[in-house]
């Protein structure tokens, strides 16, 4: 089946216009305002990669489910030998590696236009991966709420519109750090900031409610660590609702 969803992925014209457009777009944006300061670079590669995720993998994986379920493939599939969480993996698969793949694009366009290196991609690639697995998620949680394919595109719209300010409002270090913290609770936004500590953006762009650094002097941690941990537990919490969400709501043929 994981075969199967690759492509339709290149079938797909909605799905392939995403793919292409997303990285496109943030390329564009690197191209247009292109940064003098290593900080900025970060700030755009970390932002510009949720803004991949959002448009590519969680708008795409939404759509796509609608239209299985209204074609009644999801049906059909139960008949078949594959377990529901088999199904489920499989769909979702294609689109976590194409997240990434553009990603790993996008940032090697990056490179080639002026962003300064990173020791290493390691762990901004694992965030990433976890971003595109939050994707996919928050997708399957929008489409039981999406009856039909006409209207996906007004169910993405909350997450789709809060996720991407939130992801780029969150590095902007102009913002005073309280409204920046309650930002990092949006979904996306918490992607965003890790992806920006993973390619090592300085101190000063990340936000740092002073709560947070009275808690960390209490418990002996320095406040980037601590910043850091509340990050992926926003992250996984986030993955957790989504998934309650689509458990809950899901359907695996067209609503009567």
């Amino acid at each position: 089946m994981t075969l199967f969803e690759s492509g339709m992925i290149l079938r797909q014209k909605a799905a392939l216009m995403s793919i292409i457009l997303a990285p496109a777009l943030a390329i564009a944006m690197a191209l247009m305002n292109r940064p003098t300061m290593p900080a900025a670079w970060v700030s755009m590669l970390a932002s510009m990669s949720i803004l991949v995720m959002v448009l590519a993998v969680y708008n795409t994986t939404t759509s796509t489910v609608v239209a299985r379920r209204e074609s009644q493939v999801l049906k059909r599939l139960r008949t078949s030998e594959l377990v529901p969480s088999q199904m489920l993996v499989s769909l979702a698969l294609p689109y976590v590696v194409v997240g990434v793949l553009q990603i790993v694009v996008v940032g090697a366009a990056y490179q080639f236009l002026g962003a300064p290196a990173v020791d290493s991609y390691g762990p901004f690639l694992a965030v990433m991966v976890g971003t595109a697995l939050l994707a996919v998620i928050a997708g399957f949680a929008t489409a039981t709420i999406a009856a039909t394919s006409e209207r996906v595109q007004f169910a993405v719209l909350p997450v789709m519109m809060t996720g991407l300010v939130a992801a780029i409002f969150v590095l902007n270090p102009a913002a005073p750090d309280h409204y920046r913290g309650l930002a990092l609770l949006l979904p996306f936004a918490a992607s965003s900031d890790l992806a920006a500590r993973a390619l090592g953006a300085p101190a000063e762009m990340l936000a740092t409610p002073a709560p947070m650094v009275d808690l960390a002097e209490r418990i002996g941690m320095s406040a980037h660590t601590l910043m850091g941990i509340a990050a992926v537990v926003v992250s996984v919490l986030w993955v957790v609702i989504f998934a309650a969400v689509a458990r809950r709501g899901w359907r695996w043929e067209p609503r009567g």
